[in-house]
């Protein structure tokens, strides 16, 4: 469903801790600022000491009950939506809710796609301004977690500025959906956003697509194509695998990030961009500076702020939710009702490492779904591909090194051998000749010959 809250004010009155706090971290993923109570008494506390524009209440709770949330919420804030939640579903208790003017009820348990469907018609409802909006997926960014969370307050805390960004995290841990939350939440939302992954573009064509060309500018340029720079005019400028410029690439995006200017290939004309960049990368890229495969002046201008995601593992809390909003986006794509997962289906969830982070659960969801026919995904279904726990690492290059003649280059290996194995026989010499298969006297001429 591609609507958000946009930042808007929700009262979640719920008794049920277990409930009460994925459903806040749900809401809180759709841009909404949550208020929790865990009773009817200060829910209605709530309600008379701020404003709000839903709230979200259990019928059954202590200290007062939804009914009685909802006649309050009604006399103090007619503006206001009403959701009522309740276990103990009837015919009669949702008729009395809705005539007592509820918006709307669920009966638990529910899945988050039922709560989006209920959100869904109150767009543009709210007095105090716009409560809905369908310009941006925000509902992708779940934070169950107290990490994401975080997280998503920081995004908000900089989406406004205009300074530059890096995204740290692994492969699929979800860099994109950042970014494009603060795109979200900057003052350029209505402007593009334009994407480049930096490791498939050859560093020969660097030039052409990021500053664009004019006709005539080489073989084949036959009309002026403008590059990834200009399109991002007054927008954002995502650049995925930062990491991976060569020096020449990281030398060209430099001087076009100090000047905020180019020129395109065949032409000596300078064009003037009003761009924000945010980059990501799979590692620290003070690593590689480090290293020296990344230029220092490049990283502090890309690094203003900074903002790392932790891998899925990390917040399982997010698991089993984000596993939910795939379940319902597939069963719409597929036409069919969504199943529910099944306990022991969250257990295989919850108990799995997930290397490859979002991008490996939404493919174990994928598959699952094509696994279950019924109405409940099970535990046979979800099939997970035990990955080893990290790629074989390729050998390090030898370095380079001045050809000798073969004579001195042998006698160097056999005194350096001979040296090992008198280090690996702590210094006696007869049980390293006995090793070596020679003689004391032949291990000592060796050892005595000089290095030419």
């Amino acid at each position: 469903m591609s609507f958000c809250i946009r930042c808007k004010r929700v009262l979640l009155a719920e008794d049920e801790r277990t409930l009460r706090l994925p459903l806040a971290g749900f809401l809180r993923s759709l841009g909404a600022e949550v208020v929790e109570v865990a009773s009817g008494s200060e829910a209605i506390t709530e309600l008379e000491q701020q404003p709000f524009n839903l709230v979200i209440t259990d019928i059954v709770m202590p200290g007062a009950d939804g009914i009685t949330v909802l006649q309050r919420a009604r006399q103090l804030q007619p503006q206001c939506q009403v959701i009522l939640m309740t276990a103990y579903a009837s015919v009669d208790t949702a008729v009395r809710s809705l005539r007592l003017g509820a918006t709307d009820y669920l009966i638990k348990p529910f899945q988050f796609e039922e709560l989006q469907s209920k959100l869904a018609p109150l767009c543009h409802r709210s007095h105090q301004g716009e409560l809905f909006s369908d310009s941006f997926r925000l509902a992708d960014f779940v934070c169950c977690s107290p990490k994401m969370q975080h997280i998503l307050d920081t995004v908000k805390l900089v989406g406004p500025s205009d300074a530059n960004v890096l995204i740290v995290g692994e492969t699929g841990s979800g860099k994109e959906v950042v970014a494009s939350a603060i795109h979200h939440f900057s003052r350029r939302s209505k402007g593009p956003v334009v994407r480049v992954n930096c490791a498939a573009i050859p560093d020969t064509l660097f030039e052409s697509e990021f500053f664009g060309y004019e006709r005539g500018a080489f073989t084949g340029a036959q009309q002026r194509r403008i590059g990834r720079f200009e399109a991002a005019n007054g927008g954002t400028l995502f650049l995925d695998e930062i990491g991976s410029l060569s020096a020449a690439g990281q030398a060209k995006l430099l001087r076009a990030l100090q000047s905020s200017s180019f020129e395109r290939l065949g032409s000596s004309q300078t064009v003037q961009v009003d761009v924000r960049v945010v980059a990501a990368c799979q590692e620290t890229l003070l690593d590689l500076v480090e290293q020296g495969q990344f230029r220092q002046d490049l990283y502090f201008r890309l690094a203003v702020l900074e903002i790392s995601i932790p891998p899925l593992r990390d917040r399982r809390d997010d698991m089993i939710p984000m596993a939910e909003l795939f379940i319902a986006e597939l069963a719409r794509h597929q036409n069919r009702p969504a199943p529910s997962l099944s306990a022991e289906a969250k257990d295989v969830l919850l108990n799995y490492n997930f290397p490859g982070n979002v991008r490996e659960l939404r493919n174990a969801i994928e598959r699952a779904m094509a696994l279950c026919t019924g109405s409940e995904i099970l535990a046979q279904h979800i099939r997970l591909t035990r990955l080893p726990h990290s790629a074989p690492q390729r050998p390090e290059p030898v370095p380079s090194a001045p050809v000798m003649p073969l004579q001195d280059a042998t006698a160097k290996f056999e005194r350096e051998y001979i040296e090992r194995a008198v280090q690996q026989a702590d210094g006696n010499k007869t049980k390293a000749a006995e090793a070596l298969g020679i003689s004391r006297k032949t291990l000592w001429d060796k050892v005595r010959r000089p290095e030419s």
